[in-house]
């Protein structure tokens, strides 16, 4: 590659490129990481070595399995100190051999989980004519931010409206994570394989290793981390497999060798992937639901007709993630065609609606309409309704949740979780539903406020 841009020339250059900037990333790791402000995100990698010999010594396949991490410092007002608990954490930590019973946190459940989510009201004196048209609770932010979803698929996707794009203005924030650039530093690939507690031990001793962290009394010139927490990233096996490694070494008698320091960050791109997936294992999977002439199934083939194999079997996030967001839209495109001809048998088209030029008021109070009458309405007489409001409930709030990570709004994310737990409990994806429930818990009844 670097060749073909005409940046070396020779296997030499090449070598002493890469070296130089291996030497800088060293650097700058060692800067981040002494700060105590640094956060470590890791993951495994596969190579295949085609040209590799069996050998007695390792007589094993071509394939190898490595991690590749990363570090990046804390930002958003975040000081050392805020990180300086790792001390008070243990006095309560499961895994403390040294503290009584009745001393340790205690296990908790989804329903302490639904206790933490609280959903904020607007102001009670509204400018939208909603509140007094229709008896549903709009004040409630999360009416209004599914009735944005069908505002932007109306202003969108609907020709005619298209003019209207500029009313649309944005949903409701509830904690929404200020806009900055965030400085990615990598640390050198690990010959390791994660897959094993074991490994999971040895990754976080080379983590510390490059970063020069660690416990002084151990190892001498280092930065003492002994009371401090570092945020680990990663995915669900990561935090498996951290568990793991850290009970067993519940016996050690400093803080640094019993792995008292890693606090585990599921990452949200893991989150949404489950979410495509417990959509899929719920509307698609099952072959008796396809047959419907308005099952997602069939929808999905309508909109990717040569993809319909991989759909049926084993679509994969990106392909699952575009069906979800095109066959929504389209969705939601009926909904606004079938409401506003109840309401006047005279349109039979969003063309026709808007020829009669609706104003912006009467679009967003149809909207919360909408957002009412067509997503989970298990109440409907109409079995074939009660399906389909079903279906485009789900992909709504899959919606919801890709546009809150989107703009970074965690106070929406977060609003999401205990509603996607139910979801994965009901496809099998026990995991997610455990990991998520001992997630907000943390947050809210074992971390410290100026940690969670």
């Amino acid at each position: 590659m670097l060749a073909h841009t005409g940046l070396s020339i020779s296997l030499t250059a090449i070598h002493d490129m890469i070296n130089s900037l291996s030497q800088k990333a060293r650097e700058k790791l060692k800067h981040v990481s002494e700060s105590l402000l640094a956060s470590f995100i890791y993951n495994n990698f596969d190579m295949d070595f085609k040209s590799w010999m069996p050998t007695v010594e390792k007589p094993g396949s071509t394939l190898t399995h490595a991690t590749s991490a990363f570090a990046f410092p804390l930002a958003h007002g975040v000081i050392p100190d805020d990180l300086k608990c790792s001390g008070e954490l243990w006095v309560t930590d499961p895994n403390n051999l040294c503290a009584e019973d009745q001393a340790k946190r205690p296990q908790r459940s989804w329903m302490h989980a639904m206790k933490t989510i609280h959903r904020p009201l607007t102001p009670a004196a509204s400018t939208s004519t909603a509140d007094t048209l229709y008896s549903f609770p709009v004040r409630d932010p999360i009416f209004k931010w599914l009735a944005w979803h069908f505002q932007y698929a109306l202003v969108t996707f609907s020709v005619p409206f298209n003019s209207m794009r500029a009313n649309l203005g944005t949903p409701e924030t509830v904690f929404q994570i200020p806009i900055m650039k965030t400085i990615q530093v990598p640390c050198r690939a690990m010959d390791i394989n994660q897959s094993t507690n074991d490994g999971q031990a040895q990754i976080l001793e080379n983590i510390l290793a490059q970063a020069n962290l660690g416990d002084p009394t151990d190892t001498p010139g280092v930065v003492d981390i002994r009371e401090h927490v570092i945020l680990i990233h990663g995915d669900l096996a990561t935090a498996e497999r951290l568990e793991g490694i850290r009970a067993s070494r519940a016996i050690e008698n400093k803080p640094v060798r019993r792995l008292q320091f890693p606090i585990f960050v599921m990452g949200l791109f893991h989150y949404q992937m489950a979410c495509a997936d417990a959509i899929w294992r719920m509307f698609i999977e099952p072959k008796a639901l396809r047959n419907g002439a308005n099952s997602l199934y069939q929808q999905a083939c309508s909109v990717r007709p040569h993809d319909s194999g991989r759909i049926g079997s084993k679509p994969g996030f990106r392909l699952m993630h575009d069906l979800i967001h095109q066959c929504a839209y389209a969705r939601m495109l009926d909904c606004w065609r079938v409401e506003v001809a109840r309401r006047d048998p005279t349109i039979q088209s969003l063309s026709n609606f808007a020829a009669q030029k609706p104003s912006w008021d009467a679009i967003v109070d149809l909207s919360y309409c909408l957002a009412t009458k067509y997503l989970d309405s298990s109440d409907a007489a109409d079995v074939e309704v009660q399906n389909n409001s079903l279906i485009l409930g789900q992909l709504v709030h899959y919606l919801e949740l890709c546009h809150a990570m989107k703009h970074g709004d965690i106070g929406r994310v977060e609003q999401s979780f205990m509603q996607w737990v139910f979801v994965f409990k009901s496809v099998g994806k026990h995991k997610y539903a455990m990991h998520i429930i001992k997630m907000v818990n943390d947050m809210n009844y074992v971390y410290l406020d100026r940690l969670a």
